[in-house]
């Protein structure tokens, strides 16, 4: 099924030909790119984390319950666990783990064929022009409707 290993060993001796010391970190374009790689993939869980706090900190207030008349139960998981994370960003991000919410699983079956069809690149594209809609339409609802929509 699969090749050889790629290194065999416990060293790494395998990869260094993969690291050019003649030149500093900072003047290496692969690495440059390579960490801000790692940092979209930072601020993706910061901002998930940070929409989780967003949602328990407007469900204590009271004119947000006000606004959706008064959710419990149910409804009230739902608001919180419908989060939406963009088709591909989906894909590329979490695919070893386990899907964290509605959103996640319901991303699955379009995921592979959006990156296949387009592209890494535009698939990711693709998904952060999803969300920031996503984002505008959530931030104008004023029904549960638009808000699960949104999210």
């Amino acid at each position: 099924m699969g090749g050889p290993a790629a290194v065999s060993g416990g060293d790494a001796q395998g990869y260094a030909h993969l690291i050019d010391r003649s030149k500093p970190w900072w003047k290496n374009t692969r690495m440059i790119k390579l960490n801000l790689c790692i940092a979209l993939l930072l601020i993706t869980s910061t901002t998930n984390g940070y929409d989780g706090s967003m949602m328990n900190g407007l469900q204590s207030l009271p004119q947000w319950n006000d606004a959706f008349n008064h959710p419990n139960g149910g409804k009230l998981g739902l608001l919180s666990a419908i989060q939406v994370r963009a088709l591909t960003l989906t894909l590329v991000t979490e695919c070893s783990q386990y899907p964290k919410n509605i959103g996640s699983v319901a991303a699955y079956p379009f995921s592979p064929y959006v990156s296949d069809g387009l592209g890494r690149r535009a698939a990711v594209l693709l998904g952060a022009v999803i969300m920031c809609i996503a984002t505008v339409l959530q931030t104008a609802s004023h029904s549960v409707g638009m808000f699960i929509g949104a999210r």
